[in-house]
């Protein structure tokens, strides 16, 4: 089961959790090492022994505190921490499309949103248009007008939705994980109705993902 992330997550103390599992690993804890085993691919199908005499990097412990988490990785937990909104542009159109329904349109209203005050963040840069430009007439046509009578959007309730959009994201990415790792398993191709993200939070996105099959 996968831990939470607390509602203000702190990518300090996350670091310092990535930390603490590498000098674990360097004295050989047997908790450290099962963590390794269970969520470093390469380790999966080897020895505990064989894991404390390997060489464990930095990186290596974030993913494993990412995963822990259930982010596909530690580039993604990075981002829905720091709030990086702007991952979303760099989504194709099939990408967002498969993203929209995932998420509730007072979320994607709320977001939208730029809050005057210092502590709030612009949307990016016509990601509004291009997610707008994704719904259907009647529904962008509802949306723009509850944005126009939205009263009263704080910062703290932008970055809140933001976050959660990204969240959603993360956990699409994370079901192509699962979706490849069936296919390593069992061999074939795609499983009818399955819906991932192929996108990398570092690099965005791999390929268009979708209704599967």
């Amino acid at each position: 089961m996968s831990k939470h992330l607390p509602p203000r997550p702190n990518l300090k103390q996350l670091k310092i959790q990535a930390k603490d599992l590498r000098k674990a690993t360097q004295v050989a804890d047997a908790e450290s090492i099962r963590r390794l085993k269970a969520h470093l691919l390469r380790f999966s199908n080897v020895a505990e022994d064989e894991i404390r005499d390997a060489k464990i990097s930095l990186k290596d412990c974030q993913h494993v505190v990412a995963r822990e988490y259930g982010f596909e990785s530690w580039n993604w937990l990075q981002t829905v921490v720091d709030v990086d909104f702007d991952l979303l542009n760099r989504l194709g159109d099939g990408q967002l499309r498969i993203l929209l329904p995932e998420v509730d349109n007072p979320e994607w209203m709320t977001a939208f949103h730029d809050v005057d005050d210092p502590d709030s963040l612009s949307c990016p840069e016509g990601l509004m248009a291009r997610v707008l430009g994704l719904m259907t007439q009647p529904l962008r046509a509802h949306i723009i007008e509850r944005m126009a009578l939205q009263e009263s959007i704080t910062s703290s309730q932008v970055l809140a939705a933001r976050r959660l959009i990204l969240t959603q994201a993360n956990l699409l990415a994370v079901a192509r994980l699962h979706h490849l790792a069936r296919r390593r398993a069992v061999g074939g191709d795609q499983h009818p109705g399955e819906r991932y993200l192929a996108l990398s939070a570092e690099s965005g996105p791999a390929s268009c993902g979708g209704h599967v099959g």
